[in-house]
């Protein structure tokens, strides 16, 4: 049986018991498993977005790189947020849009990132969400990502980035259970009783059930041991992109997208069913994920290769304004449904109002 190397994490202060090298390990081979297209870059460890655009800057990167910021609010819900290292997030504007209250959101302890997440501190990335006690974590994305040509976040250790296209980081999410949610933070929306919090629909109470995403999909959860596993069994590009975020000195390896031999690939776009009528109807209006799911349909219908892959030779403003073009419709065809709804619901009430006092 082959040893995977250690994780040198010397500047992280943590003694959980955290297995950072075989976590990120099983993501890397969950991803190549799912075809998802990725690069990794080895570097020093970082424990900030400064240190970490430092460590990128000499690989003439100076664009993409994102900030994560794990918080909780006072009911003990914890969320991820994930932004563009320039994008300004206000905690308590924040607060306000979740519904949690003025001030209601605030760092999370430390102790809870290796809890929750299984990584060290300086390693949170929306990629932790593959946790499985990250089950009831909120993940919010900047909006502002998807305008960026690749975006920059951990594999789960801080000695690393993975370098990935915004399809191609909806993909990995999609492959570890999580339909991804983007929000525009740069928004400073009027809340009160006629402006309800617009985010409100995001926040899980902490007694929610929700099944973990890996069992969702069939696979063991990353970060647990499988019975009887071997570490040979996995795909030999993610052994060789494991092999380099341990080795010494930086790096770059880069994954296809491809599945290894004997690995057929799974279904990306499968996310996690709803649980409740309200969640299936904001599934249903949600024109991002919609628009997402659609895109991927065709590819696998007319190209049989899921969009990351399908898409490898197309540019990407081509690809954006797709996109842009598909959401646009599906937005005027679901404000065309509410206005349809309203008029039959008002039609309703005046006709039983009149039918009531005539």
């Amino acid at each position: 049986m082959s040893h995977q190397p250690a994780y040198e994490l010397s500047s992280c202060s943590s003694t959980a018991p955290v297995d950072a090298a075989r976590c990120a390990h099983e993501l890397l081979a969950r991803l190549t498993d799912c075809g998802v297209p990725f690069t990794l870059h080895r570097h020093a460890a970082c424990m900030t977005v400064e240190a970490q655009e430092a460590e990128l800057s000499g690989l003439g990167i100076k664009h993409g790189i994102i900030k994560n910021l794990f918080v909780k609010d006072k009911k003990n819900r914890f969320y991820i947020i994930s932004a563009l290292a320039e994008t300004k997030v206000d905690l308590s504007v924040l607060s306000a849009r979740l519904g949690t209250g003025k001030g209601g959101l605030r760092f999370a302890p430390e102790e809870a990132i290796p809890e929750l997440l299984q990584v060290l501190p300086g390693s949170v990335t929306p990629l932790a969400v593959a946790s499985p006690a990250a089950a009831k974590v909120v993940l919010l994305l900047d909006a502002r990502i998807k305008s960026q040509d690749t975006v920059y976040v951990h594999p789960l250790v801080n000695s690393a980035s993975l370098a990935l296209s915004p399809t191609a980081l909806d993909a990995a999410l999609l492959a570890l259970g999580r339909t991804p949610i983007y929000v525009d933070l740069s928004l400073e929306p009027k809340i009160d009783k006629d402006h309800p919090p617009d985010l409100a629909q995001y926040t899980l109470a902490p007694e929610a059930k929700q099944e973990p995403a890996e069992s969702v999909a069939g696979m063991q959860p990353i970060g647990q041991p499988a019975s009887g596993a071997r570490q040979e069994s996995l795909p030999d590009a993610a052994g060789k992109q494991t092999a380099a975020l341990a080795g010494k000195g930086g790096g770059s390896v880069k994954s296809t997208g491809k599945a290894g031999k004997g690995q057929a690939p799974t279904d990306s776009s499968k996310a996690v069913a709803a649980n409740s009528a309200h969640e299936r109807h904001q599934a249903l209006v949600d024109v991002e994920s919609v628009a997402e799911q659609v895109l991927q349909l065709v590819s696998q219908s007319l190209l049989n290769q899921s969009l990351e892959v399908g898409a490898a030779g197309v540019d990407s403003y081509t690809l954006r304004r797709l996109r842009a073009d598909l959401e646009s419709k599906l937005t005027g065809m679901k404000n065309a449904a509410y206005a349809m709804g309203y008029t039959a619901g008002k039609g309703e009430m005046v006709a039983f109002a009149t039918h009531r006092f005539a």
